[in-house]
Parts: C-alpha cells; sequence; structure tokens
C-alpha cells in the first residue's frame, strides 16, 4: 500500500506541553477537558479597552518586531512540520504491511494511554474526590479500552497487555530515527534550551504524523482494524473512545 503524500495537520499538543503520569465522588470530565479557566467577562458600559488596561494585567500592545519574530518562528514551524510529514511517509510507505498492521493496535493502544494519562492528571488536580476516583476506576476504563480495541484476551490477562503494549508505539519510535536523521537549519548555534524545545515540537508533530498515516492505512486497508462496535478504528475514534470512558466512569 502506498502512501506518498499527506495533507497538512495542525500539532494536537502545544510546544512545551508535558506528558504527565497518571496517579469518589464524579467530576465533570467535559470542563476538565476545556482545562483554561475561563476570562473573566467586562460589561460593555464601562468600557472593554479601559477595564483591560487598568487590570492588574494591564494592556499590552504586541510591538511590530513581536509580531514579525512569531510569524517567522511559525514560518519555521509550518516548514519543519512539511519536512517531518514527508519523510515520515517515505519511512512508513517502506515498512512491509504486516509490520503495520501488528504494530497498528498498539500504536493507538499507547495513543489512548497518553490521553489518559494527560486526563487523570487534571481530573487528580481539582479535588481529593478526583484522584480517589481515578484510582477506583482507572482500571475498568484501561480494560474497557483494551476491549474496545478488540485485543484478543483468550490467552492473556488485560493488565498484562496494557503493561506490555501501552508505552510508546513502536512505530512512531521507529519514524522518530526518520525525524532525529533531518536537519534542522539554525540549531548549531542554538541554545540548549532552543534545542530542547525544538526536538519536543518535532516529537509532538511526531505522534499527529503517525496519527494520519495509520488512519489512512487503515482507511485504505482491504482488512481494516475495527473496535468491538464495528467502527474502523482511528485516532479520533481513539479520543473519542476515550472521553466517552472518563464520562461514563467519572464524569457527570
Amino acid at each position: 500500500m502506498n502512501i506518498n503524500n499527506i495533507s497538512s495537520i495542525s500539532t494536537t499538543y502545544a510546544v512545551g506541553e508535558a506528558q504527565a503520569d497518571p496517579n469518589h465522588g464524579k467530576l465533570d470530565v467535559k470542563s476538565v477537558k476545556q482545562g483554561a479557566d475561563a476570562l473573566p467577562t467586562v460589561s460593555r458600559k464601562t468600557g472593554f479597552l479601559s477595564k483591560i488596561k487598568s487590570s492588574p494585567n494591564g494592556y499590552k500592545e504586541k510591538s511590530p518586531e513581536l509580531v514579525k519574530e512569531k510569524a517567522s518562528q511559525e514560518r519555521q514551524q509550518r516548514s519543519r512540520l512539511s519536512s517531518i510529514e514527508s519523510a515520515c511517509a517515505k519511512s512508513f510507505d517502506d515498512l512491509p504491511d504486516d509490520i503495520k498492521l501488528s504494530g497498528m493496535k498498539q500504536h493507538f493502544l499507547s495513543y489512548a494511554a497518553f490521553i489518559m494519562d494527560r486526563e487523570f492528571s487534571l481530573i487528580c488536580s481539582q479535588s481529593e474526590n478526583g484522584k480517589q476516583s481515578v484510582e477506583e476506576h482507572k482500571s475498568a476504563i484501561r480494560i474497557d479500552l483494551i476491549k474496545w480495541l478488540s485485543f484478543d484476551l483468550s490467552n492473556k490477562d488485560p493488565k498484562e497487555i496494557w503493561a506490555s503494549s501501552a508505552n510508546k508505539s513502536h512505530i512512531e519510535n521507529g519514524l522518530r530515527n526518520t525525524v532525529d536523521s533531518l536537519k534542522s537549519p539554525g540549531l548549531e548555534r542554538a541554545s540548549k534550551e532552543e534545542r530542547r524545545k525544538a526536538q519536543q515540537f518535532d516529537y509532538q508533530a511526531l505522534t499527529d504524523v503517525s496519527n494520519k498515516l495509520l488512519d489512512k492505512f487503515n482507511q485504505l486497508s482491504d482488512t481494516p482494524l475495527r473496535s468491538s462496535d464495528n467502527q474502523v478504528i482511528s485516532s479520533r475514534s481513539v479520543e473519542r473512545q476515550v472521553y466517552k470512558l472518563l464520562d461514563k466512569y467519572i464524569g457527570n
């Protein structure tokens, strides 16, 4: 199966986002997913700008230099992402189909584990009840997800499957070698922190690129990988299932 091109994508995770580890009440998972605090509303009658300018944070107009610098950074990131997409598509296309098939289910489980860990961490940070609820239900959520991904449970305990397969994607790790081999102009003179951020951008972009490549491969397959409810599995369907299980066990 030849996948030469993948369309342009935007990265799912912001640069610098940490991948937190997971550690009895009911919580609103939808509010957890939104994450950021809502901005305070300001009455129009009192004047929006005057309120902002007099606030503790003040009103800071972006200088032309900052605007130009940000635009330049975004162009560099788009160019870098395009290079990552092209190189990974070629490396992925060179893999035998049986390697893609055997690695696809494990990749989607590891992707689901990443989302779960992030959401569990957010829920635990909200309250002690949230932490207790995560500890109480995370095992059941993981087992339900493994069943939904149609893993063979005839000879393996779900906990064994999670321990052996919910780590970093093997396919993504293979493509990481491709990304590491790509030269990044300007990094020779960059600081250690700048190089760290550039690498973090690359690896976060790699997750999105890996998802897109496997999504297309599975979609075009004559015998696609399907979930227990007969969906053709994709990164988006995995995301939806994770939040569905969080709502079922922890949400209102």
